[in-house]
């Protein structure tokens, strides 16, 4: 090769070289916002294997109990390292940031992969809230509630799918079979959908109205909000993330400033999960955000992506603040959310 070659080649030589680097830099560090912190940095001295841990189905998921995993931490060394950033007593924290780097877990790989393990948690570590950096503990609970929102909006998407068949097959003049029927009929008992005077295809299409995802930034926005990125005391000791009421008093929390006369309890959960679930039902289901389900069925309709800066402004009767919508449009801009809004579940996952 003569020199005059050499040199013509050596532009494309050095971009190429700058687009490997780049690549190699994106894939190891990840997004701006999430690799100021790294959950994998922290590094615990090796915790015994004897953690209960329980199956929920073979090579999926694995749901972790918190309350299983604590064990006393006040001689490892990584305790020492880091106690300006954790607290000396955050057992529960430090266990369960130590399974999700032994399952290879991180928000990095997530954002880079757009795929997420099954990683379902039980309940909320309840020293969260002495984590002293702000981001760290952001992070932590997003990485806590982002599979739980991810498996609920999964689910949802598998119910619409079958909904949208049934609804093809009546826009079509075709008989349900009796099991379609039973199962269009008692989903529509479910969510609160009238079926008494109206034909099946208006079922079928009020329900695909009601039954959808709520986009993953949205819902992580607010449960942020309402439980205060999980130190609430109506997160920790009811895992309720989203602060719904109920005036059943054997399934909830008295609220410290409900005044005398009222009646109101905060709903609590046996788990996250029910939490999430809850939480989707009633954003689908209550007449307070009909508007939102409506704004969202015409995105579906004209076949658009789901906006949630403009979905959540619909969410205004969530809360008695006048600015409600625009403090979760805050928590969604300012923490990039909407970057988890198209994660998929990874269904065939072994964590172990």
């Amino acid at each position: 090769m003569d020199n005059i070659t050499l040199i013509n080649r050596l532009p494309r030589i050095f971009f190429f070289g700058i687009l490997l680097l780049s690549s190699i830099y994106f894939f190891f560090i990840g997004t701006e916002k999430y690799n100021t912190i790294k959950i994998s940095e922290i590094n615990i001295e090796e915790i015994s294997q004897d953690i209960n841990i329980k199956n929920r189905d073979k090579n999926i998921d694995k749901i972790y109990d918190i309350s299983k995993l604590k064990s006393d931490l006040k001689d490892f060394s990584w305790v020492k390292k880091n106690k300006e950033k954790v607290n000396i007593n955050n057992n529960e924290v430090a266990l369960l940031i130590n399974k999700m780097d032994q399952n290879n877990y991180s928000l990095e790989k997530v954002i880079f992969n757009k795929k997420i393990p099954g990683f379902f948690v039980n309940e909320l570590p309840e020293d969260i809230s002495y984590i002293r950096d702000t981001e760290q503990k952001k992070k932590l609970f997003i990485s806590i509630v982002l599979p739980l929102i991810v498996e609920v909006n999964r689910d949802l998407k598998l119910k619409r799918s079958r909904l949208k068949k049934l609804y093809d097959k009546l826009s079509q003049d075709q008989t349900l079979t009796l099991k379609e029927h039973r199962w269009l009929i008692n989903l529509a008992l479910e969510n609160s959908i009238k079926i008494s005077q109206i034909n099946k295809i208006e079922i079928a299409k009020n329900l695909l109205i009601n039954i959808d995802i709520i986009p993953n930034s949205i819902a992580i926005a607010q449960a942020a909000k309402e439980s205060g990125w999980g130190t609430s005391r109506f997160a920790i000791e009811g895992n309720a993330l989203f602060g719904q009421w109920t005036f059943n008093n054997s399934n909830g929390l008295i609220p410290k400033e409900r005044q005398v006369g009222e009646d109101h309890y905060v709903k609590s959960f046996v788990n996250l999960k029910d939490s999430v679930k809850s939480y989707m039902k009633n954003i689908n289901t209550h007449k307070a955000y009909k508007s939102f389900r409506e704004k969202r069925f015409q995105y579906r309709q004209n076949n658009r992506s789901l906006d949630p800066i403009v979905l959540v402004h619909e969410l205004s009767s969530y809360a008695e603040l006048n600015n409600y919508t625009e403090i979760l449009q805050l928590i969604i801009e300012k923490n990039e959310l909407y970057i988890f809004d198209d994660v998929k579940l990874i269904i065939n996952n072994s964590l172990v």
